[in-house]
């Protein structure tokens, strides 16, 4: 299964119950390529919800925890059902009314860098881009999103493992090529003296 920025959009909406528009598509595919989730090890997450339910197995993506954070999913599906629960919070509640309304991209954006979900600090940067040149959304929107699925399942399940062994296998073979380096310096060095 091939999921592009556009097919995730669709999907959302269809999801969410809310028109399939060319606004409302455009506003989550900008959405999406301000985000940069799923690419980012954030696997089947493009919007990069936090949301930690039971009922759907997710880790941090970052540190392979049972953590809040940004959630890597097992699926598609998943990630799906947690960005769509995400934007039906009350919270989230100006982002799924100007979907509702299909507004103008533009204005979709600012709802979004305005909710908690948004981006602070910035102005809208790379959602704004999309969001006002077509020729920028039809690159991102074909996009299509790969990896992720012979990783899900073990992040998920074995996160901390696989991480933590990652970690010390990734230590251990720093410290064994510093070693080594020290003892060429030291040999390099017993030549120029000696």
């Amino acid at each position: 299964m091939s999921v592009t920025a556009a097919s995730f959009a669709e999907a959302l909406l269809g999801k969410l119950g809310l028109p399939i528009t060319d606004n409302n598509v455009r506003s989550l595919v900008a959405f999406q390529a301000q985000e940069g989730g799923h690419d980012n090890g954030a696997w089947f997450n493009p919007l990069n919800t936090m949301l930690r339910v039971k009922d759907l197995p997710s880790v941090n993506f970052k540190t392979g925890r049972d953590e809040g954070g940004v959630q890597a999913y097992e699926s598609w599906q998943d990630g799906l059902e947690a960005t769509a629960r995400t934007m039906r919070q009350g919270n989230m509640r100006a982002i799924y009314d100007s979907l509702r309304r299909s507004a103008d991209p533009v204005s979709t954006v600012a709802a979004i860098a305005g909710s908690p979900w948004g981006w602070k600090g910035f102005e809208h940067g790379v959602a704004d881009a999309v969001a006002r040149s077509s020729s920028a959304f039809e690159s991102y929107a074909g996009k299509v999103y790969r990896g992720g699925g012979f990783l899900a399942k073990p992040i998920a399940k074995y996160g901390p493992w696989i991480f933590g062994g990652a970690v010390l296998v990734g230590g251990v073979a720093l410290a064994v090529a510093y070693a080594k380096r020290r003892k060429r310096v030291a040999a390099r060095q017993n030549v120029v003296e000696g």
